[in-house]
Formats: C-alpha cells, structure tokens, sequence
C-alpha cells in the first residue's frame, strides 16, 4: 500500500506519458487508500498542469478526474476545488464534466466538519453514474 502512494505521487510528476498516466491514476485512485495530504496535493497538482493545455484530453483523463474527485472531495481544500472547477471550464467532457462539479459543489473542504455539509446547497444529479457509464459504452470514444 505504501508503494502505492509513491506510485501516484511519481506517476503524478510524469509529463510525458500524460495519456498512460491517466490510466495508472484513475487504477490507484480505484483501490481507495485513505491519502496523505501531500499524494492529494500532488494529484491536483498533476491535473492543474492542464490548465493551459490546448489539446482535448480524452474520456481517460477526464474520468481519472472524477474517480480522484469522488473519492478525495471531502480532503480538498477550497482553493483547490476553485481551481479544478477553473480546469474544467477549459478541459470539458459533455458527460463527465457535469458529473464531476456536482461532485465538488455537493462536499465539504478539508478540516470542515461533517455537521458543515448541512449548509451547502443541494444541486440534483445532472446525469446519474450509471447513466454515465452507459454512454460512455455505447459510443465511440
């Protein structure tokens, strides 16, 4: 388990293989290992290096993407979300992107308590995950 979290901060550095790493990513993020702050800082970091990018990342990205964001969204601080949320208006999927801030807009931030998630305003799930999977399978991408 240990390795793992080396595994995805050095995967999270890795530039030039940014397609494969988006595989390896969303494959570590999968397992669920509760992360020390600098491994989510890092992954952040590896999707902010997007920011800028003018090529449209593929669907693998973008759901490595949510699986680190549904899964660390309670772990992330505010001007992180901020800056995903910024990401996202730039790097979008039709299916995931929506997916993906209502998973940011629906958490709490790192060192809130859990009672703080009763002031957030709910939104309604735009596409449900199963409805995403699903069409994600059924085109081509």
């Amino acid at each position: 388990m240990e390795g793992d979290k080396c595994c995805i901060i050095e995967t999270c550095k890795d530039e030039l293989l940014w397609y494969t790493t988006s595989f390896f990513i969303k494959l570590l993020l999968e397992k669920k290992y509760a992360l020390p702050y600098r491994v989510l800082d890092a992954t952040v970091a590896h999707f902010m290096r997007f920011l800028e990018d003018s090529r449209m990342m593929p669907v693998i990205w973008h759901q490595s993407l949510l699986a680190f964001v549904q899964r660390y969204k309670n772990e992330l601080r505010k001007e992180d979300k901020d800056n995903l949320r910024n990401l996202l208006e730039k790097q979008r999927h039709k299916l995931v992107t929506p997916e993906v801030l209502r998973e940011l807009n629906n958490s709490r931030n790192r060192g809130e308590k859990e009672d703080d998630l009763m002031a957030l305003t709910w939104v309604p799930k735009e596409v449900t995950l199963y409805v995403l999977l699903r069409e994600m399978q059924s085109h081509a991408f």
